[in-house]
């Protein structure tokens, strides 16, 4: 499918090195590091592993950051927002909860690209019935709205950030 462009689709990571590690999952054919749900939910406060400062799926500000923090470490690699509070915990979480490109396959709860749930459903789903699920989504549309979208990055940044894809329940934030 799509090569280049945005770089939204590289598994592992832009920059910020061993952030798959302690990340279950990671796939050879998936374009995003796969993740099992967290260890603390959002309608779970229990300390766990939930860290200061994270509530909804987003960092306290101030909690982390400084003049000189790179930038790529602080940037969602899939929507480009940028929060001087992510660090590897607060990524996971803006990835489970609040990342417009993404969403929790409804088949095994791994957090897959929105554009890339058919193939997800098709080849890495470990439910059984997730192929059938798959030949539901007709190739080449987005499986939120049925919208038309081109398999290449800027046509599916454009559509779930620019035009905001009218059936995704994550905000885009600024």
């Amino acid at each position: 499918t799509a090569g280049g462009g945005s770089g939204l689709r590289a598994a592992g990571g832009a920059g910020g090195g061993g952030t798959d590690e302690g990340n279950p999952l990671l796939s050879s054919t998936s374009r995003l590091r796969g993740y099992a749900r967290p260890s603390d939910s959002a309608d779970d406060a229990d300390d766990d592993d939930a860290g200061e400062g994270v509530a909804d799926g987003r960092a306290s500000a101030g909690a982390h950051g400084g003049a000189g923090d790179d930038d790529a470490e602080h940037t969602c690699q899939f929507c480009g927002r940028h929060d001087p509070a992510f660090d590897d915990e607060t990524l996971d979480m803006h990835f489970w909860r609040d990342c417009p490109m993404l969403m929790a396959c409804t088949m095994c709860d791994q957090v897959v690209e929105i554009s890339f749930l058919r193939e997800h459903l098709l080849s890495e789903c470990e439910n059984a019935a997730a192929p059938a699920e798959a030949r539901k989504i007709v190739e080449g549309t987005c499986p939120l709205c049925k919208e038309a979208v081109p398999d290449v990055d800027e046509a599916w940044t454009n559509h779930l950030l620019v035009h905001k894809c009218k059936d995704n329940p994550r905000e885009v934030v600024p």
